[in-house]
């Protein structure tokens, strides 16, 4: 991160009938969470599923350093499955919960 702590910016309206569902949710991830930036946070519901608390990082992207590798080209990428026995795809519908950041960055993903 370069520079100082991005200005905490507030959430969009949080629909009243999803209160209950939202904060439920904010519980379970409040395990260890404390920062000095907060980030917005949208609502994402598909009909019959739980509704998706995602982070709108925006304003604390900006002041992140550029990080120059890239990815491969997605046919390079796939010549090395060749001769694979095994493909395993993930849900990562909780993914900053199911892959753990470096302590340092966590304060960056306070919402």
């Amino acid at each position: 991160m370069q520079g100082g702590i991005p200005k905490s910016r507030n959430s969009r309206p949080i629909q009243f009938a999803l209160h209950k569902e939202v904060q439920e949710q904010v519980e379970e991830m409040k395990a260890e969470s404390y920062s000095s930036y907060v980030n917005p946070i949208t609502l994402f519901q598909k009909e019959g599923r739980r509704v998706r608390i995602c982070l709108d990082a925006r304003e604390a992207n900006k002041f992140m350093t550029p990080d120059r590798a890239k990815a491969p080209p997605m046919h390079m990428l796939l010549q090395r499955f060749h001769g694979a026995s095994c493909i395993l795809t993930l849900d990562l519908s909780s993914a900053f919960l199911q892959i753990p950041l470096e302590k340092a960055s966590r304060k960056w993903t306070a919402f």
